[in-house]
C-alpha cells in the first residue's frame, strides 16, 4: 500500500509539472494576434516586420512617424484607420511590381470616401492608372504606391478626370512631371495635400436588388439575360 501510494504521489507530481510546463510553454508562444491586438507598441510592429521587404519596412516607418501605431495588425498588413484624410492607410507585405510613372512596387494604399463617378469615367481611370481602385458599392477611392505623396497626386489627379479637368493622357503626363519633380526635391501641393473634399461615409451605392423581381416575373436563369433592369 505504501508502494502504490508513493507512486500515486510521483504520477500527479509528474502531470502537475507537465501541466505548469504546458502553461509555461504556451506563455512564451502566445497566438500573435493577441499580442498585437493587446498590445501594439513600436517595438512589437517592427519585430513584426522583421521579414517584410524593404520598400514595406520603409512604408511602415513612414506612416508610424508621421500617424503613429497602426489601428490594426495582421500576418500580411498594416491598418490606420481615419488617420489625415483618409477613411484608411494599409501598408501590405506584399510588393506589387508596377511600372507607371516609373519602376517601383505598390506597398502603400490611401483610401478616401469618394462618390463612385459614371461608367465611362470609370474605364478612364483605369486606363490613367491601374493602382487607382473605385469601389462603388462601397463609396471609396484608393491609391496604391510607394509613397504618400505619389497616392495624393494619383487621387488629385484621378478626381481631375471625374470632373472633366483633365483627359487621360494629359493626368498621365502630369503625374511623371510632377514625381519627376518631386524625386528633384521639387515637390508641389500637388503632392501634399487633397485638392477637393473627400466624400463622408454615406457615399456607397448599395445598388438594388432584382431577385423578387425576377421571381415575380417567373424568369429563369437564361431569360433573366433579357430582364429589364429599370
Amino acid at each position: 500500500m505504501k508502494i502504490l501510494a508513493t507512486a500515486t504521489m510521483v504520477t500527479a507530481a509528474m502531470m502537475l509539472a507537465t501541466g505548469c510546463s504546458s502553461k509555461k510553454e504556451e506563455k512564451k508562444t502566445p497566438e500573435l494576434s493577441s499580442v498585437m491586438e493587446e498590445n501594439i507598441t513600436k517595438d512589437s510592429v517592427n519585430k513584426h516586420i522583421t521579414e517584410w521587404p524593404e520598400a514595406s519596412k520603409k512604408a511602415t516607418k513612414f506612416m508610424m512617424d508621421k500617424y503613429g501605431l497602426p489601428d490594426g495588425v495582421t500576418d500580411e498588413t498594416l491598418v490606420w484607420t481615419e488617420v489625415g484624410p483618409y477613411a484608411r492607410s494599409v501598408v501590405y507585405k506584399e510588393e506589387i511590381p508596377h511600372h507607371f510613372p516609373r519602376e517601383h512596387t505598390d506597398v502603400l494604399e490611401h483610401t478616401i470616401n469618394y462618390q463612385a463617378p459614371t461608367s465611362d469615367t470609370v474605364g478612364q481611370i483605369w486606363d490613367f492608372d491601374g493602382s487607382v481602385i473605385l469601389d462603388r458599392t462601397k463609396g471609396e477611392m484608393s491609391a496604391r504606391c510607394d509613397r504618400e505623396e505619389a497616392n495624393i497626386l494619383a487621387l488629385n489627379l484621378a478626381h481631375e478626370i471625374v470632373q472633366g479637368e483633365r483627359s487621360v493622357e494629359e493626368a498621365r503626363i502630369e503625374y511623371g512631371r510632377q514625381i519627376t519633380a518631386m524625386l528633384d526635391g521639387n515637390p508641389s501641393y500637388y503632392t501634399k495635400t487633397l485638392v477637393f473634399s473627400p466624400a463622408d461615409d454615406k457615399a456607397g451605392d448599395p445598388d438594388h436588388s432584382i431577385v423578387d423581381k425576377l421571381r415575380k416575373e417567373g424568369s429563369g436563369p437564361m431569360e433573366a439575360q433579357e430582364f429589364d433592369y429599370e
